[in-house]
């Protein structure tokens, strides 16, 4: 594990700093996002399932891949489909468990998260990061597992790959244990389990996962996150509903790009966002992100419309 200092995200008011554990796979990691350290600006993310934030001495601001992200699925500009589709899920009452699966930064968390707030609401923001020791049973010894976890009342996110070869334990103990001890509310709704980087997971610790999703599946669902559907074994893949996100359009890009700099007030430069569509490869979040230190490093002729 590492540890930096933050500062609690407050764009107005002046704090101190706290120390965060990070998951050393997830430091400035570049399928997340670039270290950029321009004027005192640093961008980096906690972990892939929170904020990126930016830090200019002790303030800081949320990114606008964040800021602008979608809250709900009717705002969803891209991947509409699939949008209205996971609407008509919320609407039958009980969803399955689901494979969300596609490229790197097409919006496959951004979706996860509006399905949530669909279904539970505002509460579903409402989250906190916990880094916890577990300590397993591994048959002839106890060993301790470390794992950092984004949870609310309604819904636990963890990557269980941060484990390593420990990996099969997660899935045998951790995700038992909590899928065990969170009852179904009030309402008769099921908690959730966000699993990421599935593809990643071992094996052994995916025919686990096969295992507990049949055993607890009367009190909680799973959605698993996925850059390859190929990598998932079918045993699992065919226990969960398969959505497929594909790379955005560039069209699409353009569209969120031009939605973010009517909300900033900002004018593009003819041809701009179509130079940030072709560096960004179809990444959604790689564009967002280029956009913005561009905007912060000042490296085009953007202009503020007021």
């Amino acid at each position: 594990m590492g540890q930096i200092e933050l500062t609690q995200i407050n764009s107005k008011t002046k704090i101190a700093n706290v120390n965060v554990k990070i998951p050393k796979s997830l430091q400035w990691s570049s399928t997340v996002a670039a270290v950029l350290v321009v004027d005192n600006f640093r961008l980096f993310s906690l972990v892939t399932f929170s904020s990126f934030i930016f830090v200019k001495s002790h303030y800081v601001e949320m990114l606008w891949i964040d800021k602008y992200r979608p809250k709900t699925l009717d705002k969803v500009i891209v991947h509409q489909d699939v949008a209205q589709n996971l609407r008509k899920l919320v609407s039958e009452g009980d969803c399955p468990h689901l494979l969300f699966y596609g490229p790197s930064g097409s919006g496959k968390k951004t979706l996860i998260m509006a399905l949530l707030r669909q279904i539970f609401g505002p509460s579903a923001d409402k989250v906190k990061v916990e880094n916890k020791i577990w300590k397993v049973d591994a048959g002839t010894r106890t060993i301790d597992v470390e794992l950092t976890t984004l949870s609310s009342t309604h819904h636990v996110e963890l990557n269980p790959s941060d484990a390593g070869f420990q990996d099969r334990y997660v899935v045998q103990e951790i995700i038992k244990e909590m899928a065990k001890n969170r009852p179904i509310d009030t309402k008769g709704k099921k908690g959730f389990k966000v699993l990421n980087e599935v593809d990643k997971l071992s094996r052994e610790a995916q025919h686990s996962l096969r295992r507990t999703m049949e055993k607890y599946s009367a009190s909680c669902r799973l959605i698993l996150c996925s850059n390859s559907s190929s990598k998932v074994t079918e045993a699992v893949r065919s226990r969960c509903l398969n959505v497929r996100i594909n790379a955005p359009m560039e069209e699409e890009i353009v569209s969120v790009l031009e939605f973010i700099a009517k909300k900033e007030g900002l004018q593009f430069p003819q041809g701009f966002a179509a130079r940030i569509v072709e560096k960004s490869n179809r990444n959604l979040r790689r564009a967002v992100l280029t956009f913005e230190s561009c905007r912060v490093q000042q490296l085009s002729p953007l202009t503020a419309g007021y």
